[in-house]
């Protein structure tokens, strides 16, 4: 009956560390990966009698074993959140300088478009000015034309 008892405890532990496992990263395979060693199935009996180990000890390496386990998946999975992480910031990053890069293009390419329109603007008006200078000497040499022909007469 001591016997049965104390296989148990361990195998109670084990399931509390599996609950956890479960809890903290939805892996319901924890538990399933040690049934085969269960005491029940006399898998750390056959280990303790050839080892010389007892059961407790047995159990203890088990539990090791276990949280061994656990704690390696737990860092593997940080290390994948970190990695996918990282690669969401790569991928923001590129988006972000691709968007800077369209955005400088824009404005660059508008500043050309001013500056080609107020250069535009700068020969109109010089056109203009032209015209009307070369208007306003016309109608003073017309003038000038008209007064000598009224002085003559």
């Amino acid at each position: 009956v001591e016997d049965e008892a104390a296989g148990e405890e361990p195998a109670a532990e084990g399931a509390e560390d599996a609950e956890d496992d479960e809890d903290d990263y939805g892996d319901s395979d924890f538990d399933e990966d040690f049934e085969d060693e269960s005491v029940a199935d006399g898998g750390v009996e056959d280990e303790a009698a050839v080892e010389g180990e007892s059961e407790e000890e047995a159990a203890l390496r088990i539990q090791a074993a276990a949280r061994g386990r656990r704690d390696r998946r737990r860092v593997a999975k940080k290390r994948r959140e970190k990695e996918e992480g990282d690669a969401a910031v790569k991928m923001q990053s590129a988006a972000r300088g691709r968007a800077a890069r369209k955005e400088v293009a824009a404005k660059r390419a508008a500043k050309e478009e001013s500056d080609q329109n107020d250069a535009a603007v700068k020969m109109q008006s010089a056109a203009r000015g032209r015209a009307a200078r070369k208007r306003a000497a016309a109608k003073r040499a017309e003038r000038r034309a008209a007064a000598e022909a009224a002085g003559e007469e």
